[in-house]
């Protein structure tokens, strides 16, 4: 099963978790992260994910999108018909990153595309989608996010001794100090930073980036 995961999902652990929708949410971003580790579920990448995650303020949360779209199966490039399934999108009230993502996914066949925004969900489950179903990441859990969770206490004993062996006791205590049960929304967050971009702005930025690739 070939599984599209917007920014919105993969940004999901990262935001303030003492908010119980974002919090179930994460754990069901974070079971199909594992499933896609595990080679139970095939994770769908696109350039549109990679030029989005670039923008990212958060250099933590850019480190953590790059090394989920590492475990990526397949890549699609923005081609003409994904450029023009997006300008569809756009017309039905698409922002035209979530235009791009969406017609990204549809393109390249996906099974199921996620995301954590409700204005996207709706629309995106009204527009003409087919193979590829709209949903949230805590939807349809019978078929996607059936892994079993690990026991937090044997998880967090591993991660304690491998800091331990990498970093010395002391640098690890340091790193422990800083951790918090996560900030912000990204969901939210991402209308302000990109509320200026259009169509037209993400898909110069891709020629551009192309172009710097092959010079």
């Amino acid at each position: 099963m070939l599984i599209y995961l917007d920014t919105y999902s993969i940004q999901r652990p990262f935001d303030d978790q003492s908010q119980l929708r974002i919090a179930m949410e994460s754990e069901a971003v974070l079971r199909a992260i594992q499933l896609v580790e595990q080679g139970d579920l095939d994770l769908l990448a696109s350039e549109t994910l990679r030029i989005e995650t670039e923008q990212n303020p958060h250099s933590r949360r850019r480190r953590f999108a790059f090394g989920v779209l590492a475990h990526a199966t397949r890549f699609v490039e923005t081609d003409s018909q994904i450029e023009s399934r997006a300008r569809q999108y756009g017309t039905a009230g698409l922002h035209p990153f979530d235009a791009l993502h969406l017609s990204s996914a549809v393109e390249a066949e996906a099974d199921m595309f996620c995301t954590t925004d409700d204005q996207l969900l709706r629309r995106g489950s009204e527009a003409e989608t087919e193979p590829t179903r709209v949903l949230t990441p805590i939807a349809r859990r019978d078929r996607v996010m059936n892994a079993e969770t690990e026991p937090l206490d044997d998880l967090n004993d591993e991660a304690l001794e491998l800091l331990m062996t990498e970093l010395g006791v002391a640098r690890t205590a340091r790193f422990l100090q800083q951790f918090t049960t996560g900030s912000g929304n990204y969901t939210e967050e991402r209308k302000e930073l990109f509320k200026d971009w259009t169509l037209e702005d993400v898909l110069e930025e891709t020629r551009r980036r192309r172009e710097n690739r092959n010079a």
